[in-house]
């Protein structure tokens, strides 16, 4: 099965931190991402994905009277049941996940962009800009942009560099932003960006030119490199100046 299996939003991840300056670690494992194609089919976190209709019902239970060992009448009470209950509580599950990505949402400082405003900045190239592409059902995406883990937004490991790159002043020359590549579908990628597996990072160097991350988003400091190496104007980046931060 994919890595990519949906997760819960509050699916427990191993420690998405940003630790200090000498051992400066971002989670998750850069390695593992998800394919674009993996993206679900259907709705939101529907882990059995069952989307029996009357004609489907009825046909299985056509074939389990043939069946010699058909189930009972008792059984198939319980599994009527089970299958409301089954319905009623992903009901009640996918309204509690869409509050609290919501509540989420809003509580991200790192700005997110559609496919217009991304190629409105890059195009103007006033400043070098830092784009994370990524989608909400991409568990590897959750725990790096819109969490840590444990469902805390304020110590997603991307908002934490964020936090610890202005701390130095680098939004002065540099702009950090995310692009939901599910929210953007229609209106597609930015120009000049190749996207295949999320989440994917690109440096759009206010000359013009863009490079893809190709090292590990759990290490902050290859990201700083990554930064200063393709970048225009972004240089000399000192997060050891920052406050120490252990999530």
């Amino acid at each position: 099965m994919t890595s990519c299996v949906l997760f819960v939003i509050l699916s427990i991840a191993s420690g998405s931190r940003l630790r200090a300056p000498a051992d400066v670690k971002l989670q998750p494992d850069a390695e593992q991402g998800c394919l674009l194609n993996d993206a679900p089919k259907g709705t939101f976190n529907n882990p059995l994905a069952l989307a029996l209709d009357d004609q489907d019902t009825a046909k299985f239970l056509a074939d389990a009277e043939k069946a010699e060992n058909a189930p009972t009448a008792e059984e198939k009470k319980e599994w009527k049941a089970a299958m409301e209950e089954y319905v009623k509580t992903q009901s009640e599950m996918k309204k509690s996940q869409a509050r609290l990505m919501k509540a989420m949402e809003n509580m991200l400082q790192v700005p997110a962009v559609d496919t217009a405003k991304l190629n409105s900045m890059v195009d103007a190239k006033k400043k070098d800009v830092f784009v994370v592409f990524y989608a909400p059902w991409c568990p590897h995406c959750q725990t790096f942009v819109l969490h840590n883990g444990k469902g805390n937004p304020e110590e997603a490991p991307l908002e934490i560099f964020n936090k610890e790159l202005k701390k130095a002043g680098v939004d002065k020359t540099l702009d950090i932003v995310r692009f939901d590549v599910s929210a953007n579908r229609e209106a597609g990628l930015p120009k000049g960006f190749e996207v295949q597996h999320i989440p994917t990072i690109y440096m759009a160097s206010a000359d013009g030119k863009k490079t893809k991350f190709s090292g590990t988003q759990a290490d902050a400091l290859s990201l700083v490199d990554f930064i200063e190496k393709n970048s225009a104007n972004t240089k000399k980046i000192n997060i050891n100046a920052a406050p120490k931060t252990v999530v």
